[in-house]
């Protein structure tokens, strides 16, 4: 994201946060023991000019019976800190003709999501010059955009 935006760090910072399961979860082909950890929330962050630049936040937990209780929100929530303010909700959800009945036919949803950016890079991949492309050489970057003081 620092080369995205044209910044360099001044460090990478992660920060995680534990939550242990109040009660036994039983996940069919795995349980947690009650006191044991069930959930991490973790935020990364690229720091510059004494702030945090890019945030990263995420949150995983097995079961209801996590303390803390971090909510879950679901998708992806973007915010940009400028001039307007932009916060985006990005929500995925199955179409309304979806019928999945089984967990493999709900894996396939972000198995879709996933392969999408390979597969809409494909023009791009066969213009560019042999060798080793990242999605920075291939997609419009906003480079020189993010003010550091």
């Amino acid at each position: 994201m620092g080369d995205a935006l044209g910044v360099t760090f001044d460090e990478i910072v992660c920060e995680p946060e534990y939550a242990a399961t109040t009660a036994d979860v039983d996940l069919g082909s795995w349980r947690i023991d009650a006191g044991c950890v069930a959930g991490i929330a973790t935020s990364w962050h690229g720091r510059a000019g004494g702030r945090s630049v890019v945030e990263l936040r995420t949150v995983w937990r097995k079961g209801q019976t996590l303390q803390p209780d971090w909510p879950i929100d679901t998708g992806h929530r973007v915010v940009v800190d400028g001039r307007p303010r932009i916060s985006l909700r990005l929500d995925v959800a199955p179409p309304p003709d979806f019928r999945g009945t089984t967990m493999s036919d709900f894996m396939r949803l972000p198995m879709i999501l996933t392969a999408m950016p390979a597969v809409n890079a494909i023009p791009q991949v066969i213009a560019a010059q042999p060798g080793i492309v990242t999605y920075a050489d291939l997609l419009p970057l906003p480079r020189g955009l993010v003010t550091v003081s």
